[in-house]
């Protein structure tokens, strides 16, 4: 299920929308791990539109569109209501399980209706089958359709010095770490930063345990500012670095 004390699938879809890797990457881990709620196929009444199905057995509701059909799903209960105007039965499945189950060729909907919609074409199902370590191959190819405008400014040499001074303080004492961004997240509720370390040690658990750190640092000297987020990452990390690299690092190994 979704941590209630982190980002929801439904607060990162807009950012996701707008071409923002980082929220990709959080959205894709995110669902791989989340329970959603299904229409069931068999209802009280007649449903418009309907799929045809692979068997008699398969029991989730399918909805065709013109030459594609997909399965709709949701991440709020009540979004099903909002969307089909009616009460439909629903059962509470995990997104992978939809993933197998998923007919060839089908899509799955996240959220109709609502606005920020996702559309998991079947190319994406047959990768998210794999695994999270198939994320990073469709984050490049979502962000190859040249059609997603920058969402994120750098942050001014003068800002949030304080904030800059302890994060390199902390990283003069890990070899690990060659430099340090700082990006902001345009938008207009609340102040959003997100800060990335270039490793240069593709361990695992080094990488996840100076992530941690860097974020309790963050957190404490940004309280009352807004919002940060933290991402570590190596060179093989292509999304994440062109993300980072195309701003000024605030601090760099020498």
């Amino acid at each position: 299920m979704n941590n209630p004390s982190g980002p929801t699938l439904e607060s990162l879809m807009p950012r996701c929308l707008l071409g923002d890797p980082v929220a990709l990457e959080e959205f894709y881990n995110l669902i791989l791990n989340s329970d959603i709620f299904v229409p069931e196929r068999l209802q009280d009444f007649p449903i418009k539109n309907e799929a045809s199905y692979p068997t008699e057995l398969f029991n989730l509701l399918g909805i065709r569109e013109g030459e594609e059909s997909y399965i709709p799903v949701f991440s709020n209960k009540d979004f099903i209501k909002e969307w089909s105007e009616q009460e439909l039965t629903f059962r509470t499945v995990s997104f992978n399980s939809i993933l197998q189950l998923c007919p060839d060729h089908w899509n799955i909907l996240l959220n109709a209706s609502q606005g920020t919609e996702k559309l998991f074409t079947f190319w994406e199902i047959e990768k998210l089958r794999l695994g999270k370590e198939s994320i990073e191959e469709i984050i490049l190819e979502l962000l190859s359709d040249n059609s997603f405008e920058p969402t994120t400014k750098t942050i001014p040499d003068t800002d949030l010095i304080e904030l800059k001074k302890a994060l390199s303080e902390y990283s003069e004492s890990k070899d690990t770490i060659s430099s340090l961004y700082l990006v902001e997240e345009e938008n207009d509720s609340q102040r959003q930063v997100l800060l990335g370390a270039e490793i240069h040690d593709s361990n695992k658990e080094i990488l996840f345990k100076i992530e941690s750190e860097l974020s309790q640092i963050a957190s404490h000297n940004f309280i009352g500012e807004g919002v940060i987020r933290t991402r570590a990452f190596t060179n093989k990390d292509s999304t994440l670095r062109s993300f980072f690299t195309a701003a000024k690092p605030f601090y760099s190994k020498k």
